[in-house]
């Protein structure tokens, strides 16, 4: 695959193989050898393609007690590449798209602190000066930051959301960084931001939905959710933000919370 097939032809086996285990006819090994040799491909939609996979793996597919053998996994394929590009620094936008995937990837479910820290450094500067990244870079910086960040760099994200209140692009930014916190006490103050009149109503469902999307936000946003039905539905409407609160209940992957 790295010698003799086009970058199209990559990704194209990548799709294949992809689908062949969730189809049930391949192992998932068989796609995490894959990907594992295709880390260093220069291609954007190879890594793309790859961190994808890997992030629904991670999400719904890797047993709790096999968690830290997959962060160590991803970390070792994968951290080397992403280092390579940060200390790179390349003004390509492909670069940047792949820099940005495998921040998420590497950052998040390979829970790297190293890039984790790295991440908060960079959002830092990037709070004093949002021209120190590129856009396709910003978000997942912001994003890879917040995960595991602290109170401290909570409230700095929600002060940065009142003053960029004028400028759309930057506040979403922030806006849905706020759902990469996974402190359990920072969860409960997203949620509780996402009702409060602080929120825009169509921005309400935006934030609620994707708690639901996030395994380590998603019991807690399910249960805030049932609590506070009766005003949502009044507050939302039922053509409005309901629905997409009901669609993102497809992220649940248990009997249990498919009963609920």
């Amino acid at each position: 695959a790295r010698g003799t097939l086009t970058p199209a032809e990559r990704v194209g086996l990548l799709g294949d193989e992809w689908w062949m285990v969730q189809s049930g006819r391949h192992d998932i090994s068989v796609f995490f050898d894959l990907a594992g040799a295709l880390a260093t491909d220069p291609t954007a939609a190879v890594t793309t393609s790859i961190t994808v996979a890997l992030a629904y793996a991670s999400d719904y597919l890797v047993p709790a007690a096999e968690g830290p053998k997959f962060e160590q996994w991803v970390r070792r394929r994968f951290e080397p590449v992403l280092n390579q590009l940060l200390s790179a620094n390349s003004n390509e936008e492909l670069d940047q798209e792949r820099t940005a995937a495998l921040l998420d990837l590497v950052g998040i479910r390979g829970a790297s602190s190293d890039v984790q820290r790295r991440a908060r450094e960079l959002a830092a500067t990037y709070m004093k000066d949002p021209s120190s990244l590129p856009a396709t870079v910003a978000p997942a910086v912001l994003q890879v930051a917040a995960y595991g960040g602290d109170t401290t760099l909570y409230g700095q994200y929600r002060a940065r959301l009142e003053q960029l209140a004028s400028q759309p692009e930057e506040y979403y930014r922030f806006f849905t960084a706020l759902l990469y916190f996974d402190e359990p006490a920072l969860i409960t103050r997203t949620l509780e931001f996402a009702v409060s009149p602080k929120v825009r109503t169509q921005d309400t469902a935006t934030l609620l939905a994707g708690a639901l999307a996030r395994p380590w936000s998603r019991d807690q946003a399910w249960a805030f959710i049932k609590q506070h039905w009766p005003e949502l539905t009044k507050q939302l409407g039922t053509f409005q933000g309901i629905p997409r609160i009901v669609q993102a209940t497809s992220n649940f992957c248990t009997t249990e919370a498919a009963a609920d």
